[in-house]
């Protein structure tokens, strides 16, 4: 089958829509292509998927969505598979005009989203949300199927939509990524100082919804009041603003880098080099029901993670035994308990092995890969 997937907010090389989504419809035979946006054009064929990205267009989401709607008028495809609520209503227009299959991709609780992180006023904001709730309702069962990323995204749109498919991000495991790079490269891209006696390492969204600032004040503590010779690296990409924030207050301390974004076949051994994940979020209510992609990566690594509660990073943690739940989110308490777990020898080889099978055991993408096949097919049944 053809396969399109458009995306007004991710770029074409989005790990999930990319390195997940297409590259595993493509390895099964399908015809995909991939619309996105990002900082630069991109028009080509990548691992055997046509990559279509134009540079990001001025005008906020009206603009994106003539944008796609643009590409929509001339595209040829069997299946949409759209992921951003935005563009729902005129998808489904040209699913019902082509006949094509509609997949609405719900990577997150949008309204909750609003609610939680949108600088509007706090009255604008709860319509903005009940508005985009309302027209979820209303289109998402038009959608030939929905594609979720936890139990609680299932739950809300069960009463809507007869058939949705749960598909966590875990971690990708394919040849591609199996490039090697030079000592000397890994020495610029890491730079852990000589006397780091622990590694602490963050790769995810580089953003102040994460409030990386505890992390920062952690290792400060780690370093004044426990005496070890503690690290922090984060990783990954973010908004200018962001970026520009976060920047200023690395520098204000030598016991922390900010690096950009990995190669996506550099994660494991870039993650390899450090003693403990950083996987902690403030406990809003958008991130309660959360499932960090990065919780995956750490475990695909060997690498044991200390995490806040969300519930289903709980039943991780309590299932395997693979890293430490904060029980406050508190620096204070936060670097007493890594300081003990490193005193005690916690950080062992035998915890690294213990994280890797977790994630061969629990946590492959190849299990989400057959529901996302299963789930063509039955769209591909449904079109004879």
């Amino acid at each position: 089958m053809k396969v399109l997937h458009a995306s007004i907010s991710h770029g074409v090389l989005d790990d999930r829509i990319f390195h997940r989504e297409a590259l595993s419809l493509a390895a099964a035979g399908h015809d995909v292509t991939v619309w996105g946006i990002g900082d630069e054009a991109l028009d080509d064929r990548v691992h055997g998927v046509r990559c279509r990205q134009i540079i990001v267009p001025r005008g906020g989401v009206p603009a994106r969505l003539k944008a796609l709607k643009g590409f929509l008028k001339s595209a040829d495809t069997d299946i949409l598979h759209i992921h951003e609520v935005h563009s729902l209503a005129m998808a489904r227009g040209f699913a019902s005009r082509r006949a094509w299959k509609l997949i609405y991709d719900v990577h997150e609780d949008f309204p909750e989203l609003i609610r939680t992180f949108s600088r509007r006023h706090p009255l604008r904001r709860e319509i903005t949300a009940r508005l985009i709730s309302l027209y979820e309702r209303i289109y998402a069962p038009k959608c030939d199927a929905l594609i979720t990323v936890t139990p609680f995204l299932s739950q809300k749109f069960a009463a809507c939509c007869p058939l949705i498919v749960e598909l966590r991000n875990y971690p990708v495991s394919r040849p591609e990524y199996s490039e090697k790079t030079s000592e000397s490269e890994d020495k610029q891209k890491l730079p852990w100082p000589g006397d780091c006696e622990l590694r602490i390492i963050y790769a995810g969204q580089i953003s102040r919804k994460r409030e990386l600032e505890l992390a920062l004040e952690t290792v400060e503590l780690l370093q004044s009041r426990h005496g070890i010779a503690a690290h922090f690296m984060a990783i990954g990409p973010g908004d200018e603003e962001d970026l520009v924030y976060y920047d200023r207050r690395f520098r204000s301390t030598v016991h922390a880098e900010l690096l950009p974004p990995l190669r996506h076949e550099d994660v494991d051994r870039v993650l390899q080099s450090a003693d403990l994940g950083w996987n902690i979020l403030p406990l809003h209510r958008n991130f309660l029901h959360a499932l960090p992609n990065k919780s995956f990566e750490y475990l695909k690594a060997g690498l044991p993670f200390i995490a806040s509660g969300m519930p289903l990073l709980k039943e991780v943690l309590s299932k395997h035994s693979v890293g430490l739940l904060a029980p406050q989110l508190s620096p204070a308490v936060i670097a007493e308990q890594i300081a003990k777990a490193y005193r005690d020898g916690y950080f062992s080889e035998e915890l690294k092995q213990r994280a890797v099978s977790a994630y061969l055991e629990d946590y492959r993408w190849d299990s989400e890969a057959k529901k996302l096949l299963d789930l063509y097919r039955r769209l591909e049944g449904s079109s004879v």
